[in-house]
């Protein structure tokens, strides 16, 4: 019994399955950065309302944040004995 096989690829069908491989290949590539694109073409209104505007560390242990709340800027100590916070322009 011998086995023949029908119609093996031509050189239409290994360009065909190419430019497809390469459509897929392109697609993986490409849907970070669509994705990342229409991460940044949200309306920051809708992002909530605390946002952090910097942050540095002191030291070893503590970090000092500048943040955004409801438009009022907050500074906040983390990391010591203590949390600390301080509404930026507030009287003590």
């Amino acid at each position: 019994m011998t086995i023949q096989m029908e119609n093996p690829m031509n050189l239409h069908d290994i360009g065909v399955t190419l430019a497809a491989l390469a459509g897929v290949l392109a697609l993986i590539a490409l849907t970070p950065r669509l994705l990342n694109r229409a991460r940044m073409l949200k309306p920051h209104a809708a992002a909530g309302r605390l946002r952090v505007v910097e942050a540095t560390a002191v030291d070893a242990k503590r970090r000092l944040v500048l943040a955004q709340l409801d438009g009022q800027d907050v500074l906040i100590l983390t990391g010591g004995a203590a949390d600390v916070m301080h509404i930026v322009g507030a009287r003590a």
